[in-house]
């Protein structure tokens, strides 16, 4: 009996186990460094919310840059931003390792659209227009990677000759089209012969297209209006070059202490091996440049452009026709400018300033040519309420032409064979503009009015500048343009619209292709004119898509018609 009390005893007592281990320590976490971007650009997003399934949640910095501690395992994350769609995503995180990433966002349906067509409450300028921006600039197809090629795809627009950067926008001549950058008026945006644009595609923030039927702050052009904008330098140090196999790229750019942006970019190209097999004795070569510095509200910015083409008497054999050795012909444009602008803003109180200074040059095959020195200046102020803008501006530019022979070769080149386009001349350039917008309905009926005032004049002799009196030698002529123009943009409902816009539109006589150092010339012709108008209908579909339709009618009068024999 005792022996089977002590067996019940001991099967009820609790049996003795191996003690339990010791704890031990949590395993080490990682640390996540990363950096948010938008999709298909470069442009960081700050402000951006990633949040762990874990429970924490960081916010990426003004540079897009997060660091977050994670334990290890799979961890699921989730990525917001305003205007983008929420990105979910699973992190394999291995303990005690750093990781490294890069997550890109992709924008909402109603700001994934790139293009663009009329007004928003804050924009510069109003009237029919396209804009692109970011990475879209250079994955289009057909654009080879440049940002201005985009324009030859845009609707209203034809390219009269083949691989040649020359554009015919609604019917009128290449050379009443305008070409602006960062505010600054340029003789051209692409490189004449061969290459791309004559800025670094990287340094491009936003193009914007007008066809025409824009409003009175464009002036001097009774065409379609390129406007370009350049960006300031990223956060960081940051430098690129690309190798082709006939031309070199490169771009620079830092953040330097006191908040002093800086970017270097450049270009140079030599086709003169490609061209050599097609045309023997021929040789092409290119570069531009580009240096911009941001402080606050100033921005100084240098850019220049370069375009030579070289003809060699050539005996059919390849070895005797060396550009570089015998004395030949050159077709040379060349153009630069400096530009120094200070913005500000207060509220709704909008000030621009800036001052132009540049050279350009062009000869033609003979050797004779025309140099064109120029300074000009511009003031735009805006005043923006919630339902009325008031804007109002002036810009003016004094510039001295002179024919040169710049061929080494031919002591026999005259400058004067040029006639009007090479002549030694002064000329006087000015203009103001002032208009309204009134958003009214609860912002559904946007209308501008206003109107703009140009001024032309052109010297010829020993006057110093028009406005003196001219002798029995000289001679000055003067023309006056005084343009009305009006656009409007209707919201009908959500996603549908209606644009509008009419004006007239007026330029002095200009070369039927743009060209560096040919304008104001030829006064006595008088103006060319255009009378605008169009409308159209706008259309946001599912899927983020959307569709327009515009009709335009245009009436030119004593335009320079472009004519493909001045090539032959």
């Amino acid at each position: 009996m005792r022996r089977a009390v002590a067996l019940l005893l001991a099967l009820s007592a609790p049996a003795l186990a191996d003690p339990p281990p010791a704890p031990t320590a949590n395993p080490p976490e990682t640390l996540l460094h990363g950096r948010v971007f938008e999709r298909g650009s470069i442009t960081a997003i700050p402000g951006a919310e990633i949040t762990a399934s874990t429970g924490v949640t960081v916010v990426a910095d003004d540079t897009g840059r997060f660091e977050l501690r994670l334990p290890p395992g799979d961890v699921a994350l989730a990525l917001r931003a305003h205007d983008h769609e929420v990105l979910h995503l699973v992190e394999h995180v291995a303990a005690g390792r750093e990781l490294t990433v890069e997550y890109r966002l992709l924008p909402t349906a109603h700001t994934r659209g790139r293009y663009m067509t009329t007004v928003r409450g804050d924009a510069r300028h109003q009237g029919d227009r396209f804009i692109l921006r970011d990475e879209e600039l250079h994955k289009l197809p057909g654009t080879l990677g440049d940002p201005f090629r985009v324009v030859g795809m845009m609707p209203g627009v034809a390219q009269p000759v083949a691989l040649l950067p020359l554009y015919t926008v609604r019917g009128d001549s290449p050379g009443t089209s305008g070409f602006l950058l960062d505010g600054m008026r340029v003789p051209e945006l692409f490189h004449l012969l061969v290459g791309g644009g004559v800025v670094h595609p990287r340094l491009i923030d936003q193009v914007e297209f007008y066809p025409g039927a824009y409003d009175a702050s464009f002036g001097h052009y009774s065409g379609g209006i390129v406007d370009a904008e350049t960006r300031k330098a990223r956060d960081g140090v940051h430098a690129e070059i690309e190798l082709k196999p006939l031309e070199v790229q490169a771009l620079a750019e830092a953040r330097l202490p006191g908040d002093v942006r800086i970017v270097v970019a450049g270009n140079y190209g030599n086709v003169s091996p490609l061209i050599g097999l097609f045309a023997p004795g021929a040789a092409v070569d290119f570069w531009d440049y580009q240096l911009r510095l941001d402080w606050r509200g100033l921005t100084v910015e240098a850019i220049g452009a370069y375009d030579n083409l070289a003809m060699a008497p050539c005996t059919g054999v390849t070895s005797d026709c060396d550009p570089t050795q015998a004395p030949g012909e050159n077709f040379r444009v060349m153009f630069h400018r400096l530009q120094i602008r200070e913005r500000y803003r207060n509220g709704g109180f909008d000030f621009e300033a800036a001052i132009v200074g540049g050279v350009d040059q062009m000869s033609i095959l003979g050797g004779e040519g025309v140099q064109k020195l120029g300074l000009s200046a511009r003031l735009n102020l805006r005043y923006h309420q919630d339902w009325f803008t008031l804007a109002a501006g002036a810009d003016g530019e004094i510039s001295e032409f002179e024919g040169q022979s710049f061929s080494k070769q031919d002591a026999n080149s005259a400058p004067d064979e040029l006639g009007d386009l090479g002549g030694a001349r002064k000329g006087l350039v000015g203009g103001a503009f002032l208009q309204g917008t009134a958003d009214l309905f609860s912002h559904h009926l946007a209308i501008t009015v206003g109107a703009r005032v140009d001024v032309y004049c052109a010297v010829t002799g020993n006057n110093d500048f028009c406005g003196a009196d001219p002798t029995a030698a000289d001679r000055q002529v003067t023309l006056i343009g005084i343009d009305p123009r009006a656009t409007l943009r209707w919201k009908l409902m959500d996603g549908l619209f209606v644009n509008a816009g009419t004006g007239l539109y007026q330029q002095p006589p200009s070369f039927p292709v743009p060209l560096p150092g040919i304008d104001t010339y030829a006064l006595q012709l008088g103006p060319q004119r255009a009378w605008q108008s169009a409308v159209g209908v706008e259309a946001d579909l599912p899927s983020g898509f959307s569709i327009r339709v515009t009709g335009f009618y245009q009436k030119l009068q004593n335009t320079n018609d472009f004519n493909t024999d001045i090539f032959s």
